[in-house]
């Protein structure tokens, strides 16, 4: 259930020939969207709203950074423990193109600035 981020839907496409206007409604949350549905029982509706109150932006958001975080952590740790054993992509040696392509020795190299003693 997306109970902050609003999207607009769509109501309507009309053809004009070879143009198409589109109609959106009002941007709402999938939340509101589901308070305002008459199909909806009030028992569902009530319970969202308890969990509604009982979210915090602030604290998911923090949440979702530290998961995000030790997800890099361990991603990190994946690359350098295939690195070590030689395999995988970061364990494979760089390929260079042939023919007509420069090799790294042939590349010019860049001037270097005069050091002043």
């Amino acid at each position: 259930m997306n109970f902050f981020l609003p999207s607009q839907k769509l109501q309507e496409k009309i053809r004009r020939g070879s143009r198409v206007t589109k109609r959106y409604d009002r941007a709402q949350t999938s939340y509101h969207r589901v308070l305002a549905s008459p199909q909806v029982p009030s028992a569902l509706k009530q319970r969202l709203r308890e969990q509604y109150e009982s979210l915090n932006p602030a604290q998911l958001y923090r949440n979702l950074c530290r998961l995000q975080e030790q997800l890099l952590r361990l991603n990190a740790q994946k690359q350098s423990a295939r690195a070590v054993d030689g395999a995988g992509p970061a364990g494979k040696a760089k390929r260079f193109p042939t023919g007509s392509w420069k090799t790294p020795a042939e590349f010019p190299t860049p001037p270097t600035a005069p050091t002043t003693p």
